[in-house]
């Protein structure tokens, strides 16, 4: 829709460091206080974009819009966001389709068919073999900025508290230097690394702007210009700056889970890889649950779907007694979907049957086995 630039200043309030000993003074507070957030549509759909504009121009006060969320509140939409329908029927001007992806299929097939006269008999039989590949991915793309607001600087929204730092007139230094300069009455915490809460969207789009990957610069995702390929930054120091990516951002940046979300996902794929790349050889079921990349992700690949279907048949035609012409035969198809199913429906994993299970287990779990349970039944455990 267009490059969001927010515009952000450190706040304060009047309070006490226990570590430095520093009383009453200045002590930061957040780096994240919005004061403006500007609009630059892009062309391609500015149909869309003029939802934003409205709002911009209906409110043109800069006090109006200093944040994303300003803008929600009055009508204006972010990227990632569409109107809602008119009356709930009709799709508003300018929404654009929220889907893409591509299939293939195809078919390997042999039929063999034969007859021959024996006698009185006119013999035809046959052989039919076909198998199917069938394989596709899809993006929901609209719901990629959304994913990239929330996985981006996840790792860095707190400040590190143990660490401050002192404002002197020459400088800015940790507690136990010993400065020259008049302490300015001002604590600073800069932003916590949490390595823990980073997600690889993060990870990558660090990589491409040239940054530490375990640093603490603020990356505005929304201010990502598409056609200059740039985004601001803010430094540790709360210093605004504009950098350009070796690269622009692709589906690649994500991690399959990131993009899949338990079900909630933006993506689907069988076939292919998560990123659009068609998959080499048969793919095993416990590949999706085990195969990763170099960087610890899964992948979580999903095999083309590959029926195989085959079927046969034989007839025998003759004269009976000169009187009544015989046609007889016999065919057998079968259908096999080549895919692997659930033993239990309720499992991923194998289970004990209560056969199987031993006093222990039972003492262990805090039950006995009622008397009606046969050895072939299983025993749930909701945990």
């Amino acid at each position: 829709m267009g490059k969001y630039a927010t515009y952000k200043t450190p706040s304060f309030q009047f309070g006490d460091d226990s570590i430095t000993g520093a009383s009453n003074v200045h002590v930061l507070n957040s780096w994240d206080n919005d004061t403006l957030v500007t609009f630059d549509p892009y062309q391609d759909n500015i149909a869309l974009a003029n939802y934003t504009n409205q709002f911009y121009e209906f409110f043109p006060g800069s006090e109006n819009h200093q944040t994303l969320a300003d803008i929600t509140a009055g009508k204006g939409l972010i990227n990632g966001q569409l109107p809602i329908d008119i009356y709930g029927l009709w799709t508003p001007y300018g929404v654009p389709h929220n889907g893409y992806g591509e299939s293939e299929d195809t078919r390997l097939g042999v039929n063999v068919n034969a007859a021959l006269d024996i006698g009185s008999h006119e013999v035809k039989f046959g052989f039919q073999y076909e198998q199917e590949q069938s394989r596709s991915y899809s993006y929901r793309p609209f719901g990629f900025w959304t994913l990239m607001r929330d996985y981006t600087n996840a790792h860095i929204e707190q400040l590190d508290l143990a660490k401050p730092y002192l404002v002197y007139s020459d400088g800015i230094f940790a507690a136990g230097d010993t400065p020259s300069g008049v302490f300015m009455d001002t604590v600073l915490y800069y932003r916590k690394y949490d390595a823990s809460a980073q997600r690889t969207f993060d990870k990558r789009l660090r990589q491409r702007l040239g940054l530490e990957v375990n640093g603490t610069d603020f990356i505005d995702i929304d201010s990502y210009d598409i056609e200059n390929n740039t985004v601001n930054v803010y430094d540790q120091d709360g210093k605004m700056k504009t950098m350009t990516l070796s690269e622009p951002l692709d589906v690649s940046m994500f991690s399959a889970d990131e993009l899949y979300r338990n079900g909630n996902s933006v993506v689907y794929a069988a076939g292919y890889d998560y990123t659009g790349k068609k998959l080499k050889g048969r793919q095993s079921f416990d590949d999706f649950f085990t195969k990763k990349n170099e960087d610890d992700d899964f992948l979580r690949h999903v095999g083309a779907y590959e029926p195989v279907y085959m079927g046969g048949y034989i007839q025998d035609k003759f004269d009976f007694n000169g009187d009544l012409v015989v046609n007889v035969g016999v065919r057998v198809d079968r259908f096999d979907a080549n895919q692997l199913v659930l033993k239990d429906p309720y499992l991923f994993f194998p289970a004990k049957t209560a056969g199987e299970l031993s006093a222990a287990d039972y003492s262990s779990l805090s039950s006995t086995r009622p008397g009606n349970i046969g050895d072939d039944y299983v025993v749930y455990v909701d945990t």
